[in-house]
């Protein structure tokens, strides 16, 4: 997986990209503090990442 994030609004200027999973994304969820990405990958990837953001 290739996440981009939205970036910034002013600038549209990429934050971070994360790669890693090897299959489809389906799930994913923000820490209540925006800090923290929780993303799932099922298929022949089949694992859980999370990913401190900047």
């Amino acid at each position: 997986m290739e996440w981009v994030a939205p970036g910034d609004a002013a600038t549209g200027r990429t934050v971070t990209t994360l790669t890693g999973h090897t299959a489809v994304v389906e799930p994913l969820a923000f820490s209540p503090g925006g800090k923290t990405l929780a993303t799932g990958s099922g298929g022949s990837d089949s694992t859980v990442r999370l990913w401190t953001l900047p």
